[in-house]
């Protein structure tokens, strides 16, 4: 299938924070092994990730709400279905108040329990589980949503119905260590996603229809 670049609609800013993080950063690995290789991510290794993250609990909104607008950009300028939406790495629930203005139904899920208990999303359906093993029904999702978080295909493949499609959102590019390029997120979702892509702002998304 194929992979669309986008022309930039949002402009990067003039200064921003912080740099691009060296591709030995310990973090790609792992987000490359989660993407990549289904036995990388062990017990040991999520519970790791879980922890990283209740870390980073407090300083996460700010993280987010700068990017708000790109995830708002990738969902302006793609055509989905609106009617139920998961969230994979809701984090702090900051984007899962836009979900709501553009979907009917949205859920969102974290390994990270801290993150959760400090999120101000209104939504009631926070679940905190493991992104590699979600406790949901086969074909669930007209839309699944990830931004700053690691993917993991075959759960995403597995809950996304024929017709969906999967935002994959970095809203700093390649400046953070939880970074998969367009072409890695293409490549580990397959042949049956057709892939847009555009920078944005200071990030990049892609947004991948599942044709089959």
């Amino acid at each position: 299938m194929s992979h669309t670049f986008l022309p930039r609609s949002l402009e990067a800013l003039s200064d921003p924070v912080g740099g691009v993080v060296d591709a030995s950063h310990p973090m790609r690995a792992v987000v490359k092994g989660a993407a990549f290789d289904d036995g990388s991510w062990t017990g040991s290794r999520a519970k790791k990730v879980a922890e990283l993250f209740d870390s980073m609990a407090l300083e996460w909104k700010e993280r987010v709400n700068e990017g708000c607008s790109i995830v708002m950009d990738a969902f302006d300028r793609v055509q989905f279905t609106t009617e139920r939406v998961l969230e994979v790495g809701c984090g702090t629930g900051e984007v899962m108040e836009i979900l709501k203005g553009y979907f009917d139904e949205a859920i969102g899920i974290d390994i990270s329990l801290e993150m959760l208990r400090k999120s101000n999303s209104s939504s009631t359906e926070l679940l905190n589980c493991d992104g590699a093993s979600l406790p949901f029904p086969t074909s669930s999702f007209d839309a699944v949503v990830i931004v700053n978080s690691l993917l993991f295909p075959a759960e995403i493949d597995r809950v996304l119905k024929v017709g969906g499609t999967c935002f994959f959102i970095s809203t700093k590019g390649d400046g953070t260590p939880i970074y998969l390029s367009p072409y890695d997120v293409r490549s580990a979702l397959g042949l049956n996603y057709e892939a847009f892509t555009a920078a944005s702002g200071n990030g990049i998304w892609t947004a991948l229809h599942k044709s089959k």
